[in-house]
């Protein structure tokens, strides 16, 4: 899949907000690490980086399922 069959980018240094975004059918572009903070309190995270996929229509947001079953497959 190239960027430009995506029409929704979203960008979280959580795991349990990239895994839910996954759940509902984003796709995962890329991860980075990103520096936080300063010497000597410097803090290092992963920042997952996903997209939603144009051939799926308008983008589905996990806030879209609170109180409710993530759909499955």
């Amino acid at each position: 899949m190239t960027l430009g069959e995506v029409v929704e980018l979203f960008e979280t240094d959580s795991h349990k907000q990239a895994n839910d975004h996954l759940k509902v059918g984003w796709i995962l572009i890329s991860t980075h690490v990103r520096d936080y903070g300063n010497l000597p309190k410097r803090d290092e995270r992963t920042v997952y980086c996903l997209g939603w996929p144009k051939e799926k229509g308008k983008a589905v947001f996990p806030t879209q399922y609170l109180g409710r079953e993530f759909p499955s497959g």
